[in-house]
């Protein structure tokens, strides 16, 4: 692909995903995304060959971003410092953004309801994994500078608590709560107890070794 044009599929993703955070995968359609995009349908196809390929392509690009303004924060003055800026970007996120929790929400039933190229499988998972390759920075500099608690399992950890934080925000994004008594709780207040809880499991408190 022609340095052009791979500048123009990039230019073309950068708007769809405007569109996808902001209606929602499954209500945009190609029609909407040609117009939206002032340009033909067939030159979307001719680029992406299906809607599904863009949707892949935008939420890469989504990921890339959350990465960038991660590593954005920097390290903190330990590594349990490091790793509460970590896991608050979430809660930040769900304060200004839930759209992109929508996003994600729709975007885990797409990778299991349809046929995803492998190289955009790898794409993904690609990026996902860079952000583990941060947290883990983050981990080990607190076991070095004792901020965080020796014994714990550091991939089952970061695994288990990013699926209950994220898989919380998706929840709670959601404009209507399923059950009445959901309405008495806040919602911030929830995802900052879960985010407690997780960040307790690994602190270490003043005097232990």
């Amino acid at each position: 692909m022609s340095l052009l044009k791979n500048a123009k599929r990039k230019a073309v993703v950068e708007e769809a995903k405007k569109l996808f955070l902001s209606d929602g995968i499954q209500q945009v359609t190609i029609q909407d995304l040609a117009k939206y995009l002032s340009m033909g349908e067939a030159t979307l196809y001719r680029y992406f060959g299906k809607k599904q390929t863009l949707v892949m392509e935008a939420g890469i690009l989504i990921w890339e971003d959350i990465l960038e303004q991660m590593e954005g924060i920097g390290k903190k003055a330990t590594g349990f410092d490091s790793i509460e800026a970590f896991y608050s970007f979430f809660l930040t996120t769900f304060q200004e953004h839930k759209e992109f929790f929508l996003f994600a929400e729709e975007f885990d039933q797409l990778l299991f309801q349809e046929s995803i190229e492998e190289e955009l499988l790898s794409a993904y998972e690609s990026v996902i994994l860079k952000l583990k390759v941060l947290f883990d920075g983050h981990f080990q500099t607190g076991l070095q500078d004792g901020s965080i608690r020796r014994g714990v399992d550091q991939d089952l950890y970061y695994f288990s608590t990013n699926h209950a934080v994220l898989g919380l925000c998706r929840k709670l994004a959601r404009e209507k709560s399923l059950m009445k008594y959901e309405d008495r709780i806040g919602k911030i207040s929830q995802i900052q107890c879960l985010l407690d809880i997780c960040l307790n499991y690994i602190k270490v408190e003043r005097g232990e070794n």
